[in-house]
């Protein structure tokens, strides 16, 4: 009996420490990195901007599907159209909802494992959104509800998501680089004019 308690407790201990093992291997693996390109940016109003959400930290198991959402500032920034980073090989093909604010996007590979993961980078474009500047304020461009999963089909949980910001500007009434040479040519012409007319009255 003394010995068959210690002997337990052995197998108990390495089966916790394989578990915990396995569970840390799967952690280090499932470590996608969704962000929203550039972070921040300024326009004007009626302007058109573009804006790249991007994944990385792709392998080691490839990404066979995705779901997420970018909210942002409706009355600041409208939605326009959005593009496919065409980064999931043979695909069904990029689809979304825009719900309000919200913008729901999920795509998913159809290529084997193999064909993937040899087609896939590190780090790739999924979509790039595009909108328009529609009044003077700062939109947030906010992802969440992030499920990702790799090229097995196993969602993933690690996911770190970065977001990004627009600010928009009222269109500015200074004078365009070019029209300063006119304004300067103008302002001599005048000087000009003023002392030549000056000569004339003395004589």
């Amino acid at each position: 009996m003394q010995w068959c308690v210690p002997r337990a407790a052995r197998g108990l201990c390495g089966l916790v420490m394989s578990l915990a093992l396995l569970a840390g291997m799967a952690a280090e693996a499932n470590a996608y990195t969704v962000t929203v390109t550039p972070a921040d940016q300024t326009t004007s109003v009626g302007s058109e901007i573009s804006v790249a959400v991007t994944v990385g930290d792709v392998f080691p198991g490839g990404l066979g599907s995705y779901n997420l959402d970018l909210s942002f500032q409706g009355g600041v920034l409208g939605f326009d159209r959005v593009v496919d980073g065409m980064g999931m090989g043979g695909a069904f093909g990029l689809t979304y909802a825009l719900n309000g604010d919200v913008l729901s996007l999920t795509d998913t590979s159809l290529d084997d494992v193999d064909t993937l993961l040899a087609s896939q980078s590190a780090s790739f474009t999924l979509f790039t959104v595009y909108f328009d500047a529609l009044s003077e304020g700062t939109s947030f461009l906010r992802l969440s509800g992030m499920t990702l999963a790799d090229a097995w089909g196993v969602s993933e949980w690690g996911v770190s998501g970065t977001d990004g910001s627009v600010t928009v500007q009222s269109v500015s009434a200074v004078p365009e680089p070019g029209t300063f040479p006119l304004i300067l040519l103008g302002g001599i012409a005048c000087v000009w004019a003023g002392r030549r007319n000056a000569a004339r009255a003395r004589t």
